[in-house]
C-alpha cells in the first residue's frame, strides 16, 4: 500500500432546486480519516487471517469552499447543453381535448401525460412504446434535463419517486461531480441537484445504491491526477437522503482506489471492491464502511507475481460477501497471461471463506465485467473475451456460474445474436432465478449497440434486445420496477 501525506481538502457545494439553481454558503461535512496502522490479510491463496480493521480515524467538520469558477448570473454551472441529448419532447402528435368531458386524452395522444412512460400515438408491440403507453422491446428514452458542456453519465440508482443520476463534468479544467435526482414519470422537473469539486482536486462519481431507508450512497474518487500526475486519486463516498439532503462525505486519502462496484448489506453496511487509478500497479480493493461512513474493514490484493482486478460485488441475505474480477500474471517479458476468472468470499466482519479461480483461458483472455447473487443462489459471472494481440473483443463472452460454497456449477460461451464484438456490462438477478445481462456490441470500444437481455437460471436468453446507441454503463430497477439502463448520454426504461 502506498503511503501519502494528508492535506485538508476544501470542499464546495452548490445545491440546485427544481427550476433553478442556487449556490449555498452553508457549511459542509467532511469526515476525514488518517489510517496509520492497516494491515493486509494472509496469503490470499489460502484465505489468510481475517483482515484488521482501519485505524482509529478522526472527524473534522470544514465550512465549504466557494468558487465561481463557469458559473452564469444566478451562481449556477454554466448550463450549456452538449449536442448528444435531445432534452425535448420526442412526439411528433398533438391529441385534441375529449369534447364529450372537457378532458384531454391520455394514453395514445403522442404526448407524455402524467403518469405516462411513453406515448407515440400507435400500436406498434415491437417499437420502443408499446399501445399502453409502457416501454416496448427497444426500451422508452428518458427525457433528461439539459446537460451541462462535458458532461457524462457515470451511475444511476432509485431515489424516491424517481431515480439519481451521477455524471461528471468538467469547469476550469477541473472535473467535478454532478448527482441529481430525475423524477418519475418523466417530464417533470429535477428534484434537486449538488455539483461538487473538491478543492485544488477533481471529484467523480462512479457508483451509487439505495440504502433501505432509501438513502442514496454514491461512491467515487477525489481525482488528484491534474494536480498529481500518474497519482490517480483516493476513495470518496456520500450519503444522501431521497430528498437529496447531505447525510455525510467521506474522503479517505488512505484507501487509494476508486470503486468499480458498490453495494448495501442487509444491515446497512456499504460494500465496495475497486482498483487503484493511478501509475501504479491496479492493486484491488475490498473495503466495508457502516452506515454512518466508518470504515469497518478492508483488503488490500498485493501479491508479487500477478494482479488481482475485482469488478463486482454480490452480498447474500446473511451478509456474506462475494467479490468477482479477473487474476492475471505476467511473462518475463511483463506480457500479460494466465488469466483466470476469480470470486473470493468473505463473512461479514472480514474473514476470508474461500477463492475461486478458473483454469486459464490462454490464448483468448478473459476480462471479468461484474457478478451477481440469483435468487436461486448462484454467483453469476459475466466476462469479456478478447484477442491479446489486437486487445479486440470476440463476438462470444464468457457467462460462469458458482454456488455459494465456491464450487462451479456451469460455464459457456454466449453471443448475442450479432456478428459484432460483444461486451457484457452490469448484472442485475431477476426474479424467476435468473439474471438481466447488459452491455454493447460492435467495433469501438464501448460498442455502438446497446445490448439488455434476460437469461435464466442455466444462462439461457428469455429475452434479448438489442438498440442503436453505446453499450451499457450502469443498470437498476426503478420505483416503478422497471428496468433503466445508463449509457454515456441516456437512459432507457425497459419493461422487465
Amino acid at each position: 500500500m502506498r503511503s501519502r501525506s494528508r492535506s485538508l481538502l476544501s470542499l464546495c457545494l452548490l445545491t440546485a432546486c427544481p427550476g433553478d439553481v442556487a449556490q449555498t454558503t452553508d457549511p459542509a461535512t467532511t469526515t476525514s480519516a488518517d489510517t496509520t496502522n492497516t494491515t493486509s490479510p494472509g496469503n490470499s491463496e489460502t484465505g489468510g487471517d481475517p483482515p484488521t480493521t482501519g485505524a482509529d480515524t478522526t472527524t473534522t467538520t470544514t465550512p465549504a469552499s466557494t468558487t465561481t469558477a463557469n458559473l452564469d448570473d444566478s451562481g449556477a454551472p454554466d448550463t450549456t447543453t452538449t449536442g448528444d441529448t435531445d432534452t425535448s419532447d420526442t412526439t411528433s402528435t398533438t391529441g385534441a381535448p375529449d369534447t364529450s368531458t372537457g378532458d384531454p386524452p391520455l394514453c395514445g395522444n403522442g404526448e407524455l401525460d402524467p403518469g405516462e412512460l411513453c406515448d407515440d400515438a400507435d400500436a406498434d408491440e415491437t417499437d420502443e412504446c408499446l399501445a399502453d403507453c409502457t416501454p416496448g422491446p427497444a426500451g422508452a428514452p428518458v427525457p433528461l434535463p439539459p446537460f451541462m458542456a462535458d458532461e457524462y453519465l457515470e451511475c444511476l440508482t432509485a431515489a424516491g419517486d424517481g431515480l439519481m443520476l451521477g455524471s461528471r463534468l468538467s469547469l476550469d479544467a477541473q472535473m467535478w461531480s454532478h448527482v441529481q435526482q430525475i423524477p418519475l414519470p418523466e417530464g417533470d422537473p429535477v428534484g434537486w441537484s449538488h455539483v461538487e469539486t473538491a478543492g485544488i482536486y477533481g471529484r467523480r462519481p462512479m457508483e451509487a445504491a439505495t440504502a433501505a431507508n432509501g438513502d442514496v450512497i454514491v461512491g467515487g474518487l477525489v481525482w488528484t491526477e491534474q494536480v498529481q500526475v500518474d497519482s490517480g486519486g483516493y476513495l470518496w463516498l456520500a450519503r444522501f437522503t431521497a430528498a437529496g439532503e447531505l447525510v455525510w462525505n467521506v474522503e479517505r486519502i488512505d484507501l487509494g482506489f476508486g470503486p468499480s462496484d458498490l453495494e448495501v448489506s442487509p444491515n446497512g453496511d456499504i460494500v465496495l471492491v475497486g482498483r487503484s487509478w493511478g501509475f501504479i500497479a491496479p492493486i484491488s480493493t475490498v473495503a466495508v464502511f457502516d452506515a454512518a461512513g466508518q470504515l469497518e474493514w478492508f483488503v488490500y490484493e498485493e501479491v508479487p507475481d500477478h494482479i488481482k482486478n475485482y469488478a463486482g460485488v454480490a452480498i447474500d441475505g446473511d451478509g456474506q460477501i462475494y467479490a468477482g474480477g479477473t487474476r492475471y500474471g505476467f511473462d518475463a517479458e511483463w506480457q500479460d497471461i494466465d488469466y483466470r476468472l476469480l470470486v473470493r468470499a468473505f463473512t461479514p466482519g472480514g474473514a476470508s471463506l474461500w477463492e475461486y479461480m478458473s483454469e486459464p483461458s490462454d490464448p483468448v483472455h478473459r476480462w471479468t465485467s461484474d457478478i451477481v447473487l440469483t435468487t436461486d443462489d448462484q454467483l453469476v459471472l459475466a466476462a469479456r473475451r478478447y484477442d491479446p494481440e489486437t486487445s479486440e473483443s470476440l463476438p462470444t463472452m464468457t457467462l460462469a456460474a458458482l454456488d455459494t460454497a465456491g464450487n462451479p456449477l456451469w460455464s459457456k460461451e454466449w453471443s448475442a445474436p450479432t456478428a459484432t464484438p460483444a461486451r457484457p456490462g452490469v448484472l442485475l438477478a431477476t426474479d424467476d432465478g435468473g439474471f438481466y445481462l447488459s452491455g454493447g456490441a460492435g467495433p469501438t470500444w464501448q460498442g455502438d449497440e446497446t445490448l439488455l437481455a434476460h437469461l435464466d437460471a442455466a444462462g439461457d436468453p428469455v429475452w434479448i434486445r438489442i438498440s442503436d446507441g453505446a453499450g451499457a454503463i450502469d443498470l437498476t430497477r426503478g420505483p416503478d420496477n422497471l428496468l433503466y439502463l445508463l449509457t454515456s448520454a441516456t437512459v432507457v426504461a425497459h419493461a422487465p
